[in-house]
Formats: structure tokens, C-alpha cells, sequence
């Protein structure tokens, strides 16, 4: 552990988890919302739209790597052909192989997996929400902003809890996309806990080192799941 705590690599680990989870929360929870309230509002064609949506999340994470690495190919990329179809073409480059861009690029990929799931968690909250509620708030003269603010927004609080918590837990644990898709590296520019602990166990064959790293990583993933069924509970309380 002391020989952990001194180590640039695990740091650089953890600072990639972190980085991954504020991203993970901005991308994937708005959107998610954004989502929900377009689709709560009754829409021709709405269970095709939800469909659309939650579609990534029925597809395995392999899969999505396969995918998105296919979207970041550097000669034949759709991402790179669209940048020089429409003028961009000297902000293409070798996403995955870049070290300033790798890290996003995959996260990214993860949150293209994740939005469909909190769009499916907020518009459970969203069907919740006592109609009488919004429809006082709208006697009382509330704009649509302000009816969303104060009053649709404070009663998702419990959804929140439980998609907030769960995209830490899947971005302290995540190891399959990071995989699949480059191994951690550019020279660890994509390094996460569960990488950093897999090369160590078994590429390096250090099964105590890597143990150490497991331990930490347990750690954190039991804390964060701890408020993650605090969230849970709270929000199966609200709903029944």
C-alpha cells in the first residue's frame, strides 16, 4: 500500500476515473433529462423515440467499443469523413491514439450507452409527478421554466439520487470499454482503476500489487453504492 500511495501510475488512474465521472454526469444525466421532458411531452411516435434511446443499453459494451472505434478510425472514420465533408477537416486526427483525446473519446462512448438509461429513470419521475401540482403552478402564472426549476425539478430529486450514483459506480468500475478499445493506452492516457489493476495482476503478474489496487477500488465502490441504495430506496418509497 505504501509503495501504491507512491506510485504517479495509480494516481494517474484515479485522476482518469474522476475525469470520467464529471463528464459522465454532464453528458449523460442532462441529456438523459433533456430527453425525458421531450418525451413526456406526448409525442406522435413516442415509444419509437424511447425505443431509439434506451437501444444502446441492450447492446454489449464489446460491442459499443467495436462500434465507436469504428466512429473514431482515423482514414475511414464516419467522424473524421463528416469533418471534411462539412470544412473541419484539420480537426481530424487519430482520436484513440491521441493522448490529449483518447480519454474523451471513450467516455463519450460510454455516455452515448448511458443517456438512454437516465432518459428511461427520469421519465419514470417525470410520469410520477402529481398533475395537480403542475397544473396549480401554471394557475399561479408559472412560466415553463419556472414550473421546471421549482417545481418538476425538485421532485425528480430522488431520480437524480439513483442516476447520479449510478454513473459514479459504472465510471469507478468500468474496465471493459477501456479494453477493448485501447488497453489503457496511449501511454496510460486512458488508464482507469480496473485497467491499472488488471495490467498489474495479470500482465505483470504482481497479484499483490494489484490486490492493493482492488482494495482501494473496493472501497470507493462501496461507499458510492452505499448512497447509490440510499437513493434507490428513497426513490421505490416516493414512487409506491
Amino acid at each position: 500500500y505504501i509503495k501504491l500511495f507512491n506510485d504517479l501510475q495509480f494516481y494517474n488512474a484515479i485522476k482518469n476515473n474522476i475525469i470520467w465521472v464529471l463528464i459522465s454526469l454532464i453528458i449523460p444525466m442532462f441529456l438523459g433529462l433533456l430527453l425525458a421532458v421531450l418525451v413526456d411531452r406526448k409525442i406522435r411516435g413516442e415509444n419509437i423515440f424511447k425505443s431509439i434511446f434506451y437501444l444502446p443499453m441492450t447492446i454489449s459494451v464489446v460491442v459499443v467499443a467495436v462500434i465507436w472505434s469504428w466512429v473514431y478510425e482515423p482514414n475511414m472514420g464516419s467522424l473524421n469523413i463528416f469533418l471534411r465533408a462539412i470544412g473541419l477537416g484539420f480537426f481530424a486526427k487519430a482520436w484513440l491514439a491521441s493522448k490529449t483525446t483518447v480519454l474523451y473519446a471513450i467516455i463519450i462512448s460510454a455516455s452515448w450507452q448511458l443517456t438512454g438509461y437516465s432518459m428511461i429513470l427520469f421519465l419514470a419521475g417525470l410520469r410520477n409527478i402529481n398533475p395537480e401540482l403542475l397544473e396549480a403552478a401554471k394557475i399561479d402564472g408559472a412560466s415553463d421554466w419556472k414550473l421546471f426549476w421549482h417545481v418538476v425539478f425538485p421532485m425528480l430529486r430522488s431520480m437524480r439520487t439513483v442516476v447520479v450514483a449510478t454513473i459514479i459506480i459504472n465510471a469507478f468500475k468500468v474496465f471493459d470499454l477501456v479494453f477493448a478499445m485501447t488497453k489503457g493506452g496511449p501511454g496510460g492516457a486512458s488508464n482507469v482503476l480496473a485497467m491499472f489493476m488488471y495490467q498489474e495482476s495479470f500482465l505483470k503478474y504482481r497479484m499483490g500489487y494489484g490486490s492493493a489496487i482492488a482494495v482501494i477500488q473496493f472501497l470507493i465502490v462501496l461507499i458510492i453504492m452505499i448512497i447509490y441504495l440510499r437513493g434507490a430506496t428513497s426513490a421505490e418509497e416516493e414512487i409506491y
